[in-house]
């Protein structure tokens, strides 16, 4: 088995409540052991599942499923399905589903021959690769223009404490009828809004300058935006979109985004104290700041406002680091949770 982690990429950890809702499908104080063999295996974004065949004490056998990363975030650890022999013996660790009583998100994977691959540690962190140092080591920018990755979530997902109170009625009564289990625009393969594209974890994006405007290339979801700079309003032919018509102008060294025309949608896929949801109406409106600050990270900032759905303006910000990762192809493919639902 050839697992390149801690050779050619950078590994970090990731906090456990961040990626598509963590706390939300999986229960980190239940740690589950599934000594089986392997029944089948799916690598594929936004989301592998791994199934375990395993004997019950009554000689029948029952098929654990069990989740894990997404194939761009495992194509640059080295690990592939021809890792998994059908048939072959293995041991899962994990968190136990909160849903399904034999369904997990894998920690760790003991293969027969010693072999163990790690993807989120026994203290709930993910391990995720996100950068390429020993053959393209990344200098200093100045600039907002190259390529960016999330390499953390000590943010607590760049949102203000505060966040849910500018909501109103309305859009609490819309966000209600959200369901993150079955709703999450990820498990749709669509990308949501730019909060959701740059808050990917591992997913490298690239911004780059193209005449009179700025294109926005994510890993994630395959998503393309594009920035028409010193634009004043967005054309009357132009059809609303999930992820709106967006106009920019540059402050100094600083990209001023403002976003509008949007279709109705997920504004956070998943936040708040049941690590639900916020949904948007068609009259959102969301004003993005990128800067470089003084370690030559990049400062993403971001407002959302709401003619239906808010009283008082949801803001957040993140930062990302400079990055040498080349954007994969994210060839979303839908999840499972989508397969089965009711």
């Amino acid at each position: 088995m050839k697992i390149l982690v801690g050779l050619a990429l950078w590994v970090i950890t990731q906090s456990a409540v961040a990626h598509h809702g963590f706390a939300q499908y999986f229960d980190r104080t239940t740690q589950v052991r599934i000594e089986g063999t392997v029944h089948a295996i799916s690598i594929r974004n936004p989301h592998a599942h791994l199934e375990i065949a395993v004997a019950t004490a009554s000689g029948e056998i029952e098929i654990w499923s069990c989740e894990t990363q997404a194939k761009t975030l495992l194509d640059r650890k080295g690990v592939t399905e021809s890792d998994f022999v059908i048939g072959a013996d293995i041991v899962v660790t994990g968190s136990q589903a909160r849903r399904d009583p034999t369904g997990c998100e894998v920690g760790t994977v003991y293969f027969s021959d010693g072999d163990s691959i790690t993807f989120r540690t026994d203290q709930g962190q993910a391990v995720i690769a996100v950068n390429q140092t020993a053959e393209a080591p990344i200098t200093r920018r100045d600039s907002i223009l190259g390529t960016w990755v999330r390499n953390g979530f000590g943010d607590g997902g760049g949102r203000d404490p505060a966040y849910l109170d500018g909501i109103n009625e309305v859009g609490k009564a819309a966000s209600a009828q959200y369901n993150s289990f079955f709703d999450d625009p990820s498990l749709h393969c669509l990308s949501s809004t730019a909060i959701r594209v740059w808050t990917a974890p591992g997913n490298p994006s690239e911004i780059r300058q193209e005449g009179d405007r700025i294109v926005m290339q994510h890993e994630f979801m395959d998503t393309t935006r594009t920035i028409y700079l010193n634009a004043e309003t967005a054309p009357t032919n132009v059809a609303p979109s999930g992820m709106g018509f967006a106009l920019g102008r540059f402050e100094g060294d600083e990209l001023v985004v403002k976003t509008i025309n949007f279709t109705e949608g997920v504004l956070l896929s998943h936040t708040g104290p049941d690590s639900s949801g916020v949904v948007h109406s068609d009259g959102l409106k969301l004003v993005e700041r990128y800067k470089v600050n003084e370690n030559g990270d990049l400062v993403f900032s971001w407002e959302a406002t709401d003619s239906n759905y808010l009283d008082a303006p949801i803001r957040g910000e993140i930062t990302l680091s400079a990055s040498a990762l080349e954007l994969g192809v994210y060839d979303c493919q839908i999840a499972i949770q989508e397969e089965g639902k009711e």
